[in-house]
């Protein structure tokens, strides 16, 4: 009888252990899984930084009808900026911000840049300032006098045909790229 009330009381311990164990685990919570997360920029010596985000783009040109760039008209622009945080500007001059963006030209066209991995033929995407004056690819352009802080930098984007006439133009998807740099003087 001893043995067993020694049993019992074994058996009941054991028990609540197990129980405190469990309400344990269940309060650490499931694991749902789990990832890697990387870090990448780059240290400059210039008079400004390129805020986070927009070193790397997407603008979206939407869907746009081969109708609307017949005889060389141009698609509805899409904006898009570049913004320059934490400028200095002190110690002389206001320097000022020139852009050259570059990539492969569209049928010849030094202010087309061509488009990959598609579909569509026939066109090219165009990169303007915010007055609608075009950028040649690959020449640097003059656009903007900093003040001290934060300067945006705007653009637009369009597609246009690299025919004059707009009749050689295939319908589908399209990408296009171009890589900037930023110079200060």
């Amino acid at each position: 009888m001893e043995i067993k009330m020694k049993l019992n009381k074994l058996a009941v311990a054991l028990v609540m252990t197990m129980g405190i164990a469990s309400a344990a685990a269940n309060a650490a919570g499931t694991v749902g899984g789990n990832g890697t997360v990387k870090f990448h920029g780059f240290i400059v010596d210039a008079a400004c930084s390129i805020a986070p985000g927009n070193s790397e783009q997407t603008v979206d040109l939407g869907s746009i009808a081969i109708k609307a760039l017949k005889d060389g008209a141009k698609s509805t622009p899409a904006n898009f900026k570049i913004v320059l945080d934490n400028c200095d500007v002190t110690g002389g001059a206001a320097p000022k911000a020139s852009i050259t963006f570059n990539g492969s030209n569209a049928g010849g066209s030094s202010n087309l840049l061509g488009i990959t991995s598609s579909t569509a033929s026939g066109v090219g995407v165009g990169i303007a300032d915010a007055n609608g004056k075009d950028f040649e690819l690959g020449k640097e352009t003059e656009v903007k006098t900093l003040i001290s802080g934060t300067n945006e930098l705007d653009f637009t984007a369009y597609v246009q045909a690299t025919g004059a006439s707009g009749s050689s133009i295939t319908a589908g998807e399209f990408n296009s790229q171009t890589d900037f740099v930023i110079s200060y003087n």
